[in-house]
């Protein structure tokens, strides 16, 4: 059974707190420059910054496309830029949104360098555009960048708890193990060895969750092949309890999609991620460095099998970066 942790729990309400904290400071420090008509205004267009932020971009679960990545950037750009010139100088606070927003939706590469524009932009405008001093600009360029590695890495964190809740066992309470009588060994008489025969273990029922072998020897086998190419792997759930049968599909999902990351020079990380729910497991492989869309030939024989399972496999490229994703049911 998945159950969420407390702390689990809790990092939504932090990454709200957190997002919603920045933008009441932003807003509070422009606001008394402005007049009721700017600064109803300054407040509709805050609230539609973090609207877009929480909505979209650090959202979970968001199966995103290049053409919604585009608008929600386009959308958090302009929310950002033009209160610049119609309300006052000090949106500048907001570009930090900006930033975080092109680390979180954009590939690596292509998001710091997106973050750091925006970064030079902003002490630009502070510096030599608005004429304040050298250190008025730094500081307005280190709260921006400030800004975007907080958001990027609360949605990170966001993420994570969301896709990968490891299922627990529910142990015995302690009054009922206390409670529980202790048998002392019989005295045997002198000279007698009643040798009783060894009980043989109990086997599991088909089916019984555990960390499934086949899936624990395909990923160091991953990570030994990967090292060779100087590509590192990291697992997250790689305890999480699943079905044998599940964990040998895994494990040949992980087989294909290690070996398409090793065939790419540009490939530098691999990341693994393995979750189960109530009635479902699933595991999603990304790499960077990709150069080419998924080939029918290298994933049609995984589709069947995962097929056969009423299960799915998803294979995407986005830029430079390539997913593999297998989702199959589990039996409650």
């Amino acid at each position: 059974m998945t159950t969420p942790t407390r702390a689990d729990r809790s990092v939504p309400a932090l990454v709200v707190a957190v997002v919603v904290g920045y933008a009441v400071l932003s807003y509070a420090a422009i606001a008394p420059g402005l007049n009721l008509v700017g600064a109803l205004l300054a407040l509709v267009l805050a609230v539609g910054i973090v609207g877009l932020q929480l909505g979209y971009v650090s959202r979970p679960g968001v199966r995103r496309t290049r053409e919604g990545i585009a608008v929600a950037l386009l959308a958090m750009a302009c929310l950002v830029s033009v209160p610049l010139v119609a309300l006052s100088f000090g949106w500048i606070a907001f570009a930090g949104f900006l930033a975080g927003s092109l680390l979180v939706l954009l590939p690596s590469r292509a998001g710091l360098v997106g973050a750091a524009v925006v970064v030079v932009a902003v002490g630009l405008l502070v510096g030599p555009v608005a004429g304040a001093p050298v250190l008025s600009a730094v500081v307005s360029a280190v709260g921006a960048v400030v800004t975007a590695l907080v958001i990027d890495g609360l949605t990170r964190l966001l993420h994570l708890t969301w896709t990968a809740r490891p299922a627990v066992r529910e142990a015995a309470p302690a009054a009922a193990i206390e409670a529980a009588p202790t048998e002392e060994p019989a005295e045997e008489p002198e000279g007698e060895s009643a040798e009783e025969p060894a009980e043989e273990p109990a086997e599991e029922p088909a089916g019984e969750s555990a960390v499934p072998a086949a899936l624990v020897a395909a990923l160091r086998a991953a990570r030994a092949e990967l090292a060779e190419k100087e590509v590192e792997l990291s697992v997250l759930g790689e305890d999480v309890e699943l079905p044998e049968d599940v964990g040998e599909d895994f494990a040949a999902l992980v087989r294909v999609a290690s070996a398409h990351a090793a065939r790419h020079d540009g490939a530098s990380s691999c990341h693994v991620t393995i979750a189960r729910r109530e009635t479902e497991a699933r595991i999603v492989v990304t790499h960077d460095g990709a150069t080419d869309d998924p080939a029918p030939a290298d994933f049609e024989a995984l589709g069947e099998r995962f097929d056969a399972r009423d299960g799915s496999v998803l294979a995407e490229r986005d830029d430079e970066q390539f997913t593999v994703e297998g989702r199959l049911p589990i039996a409650t």
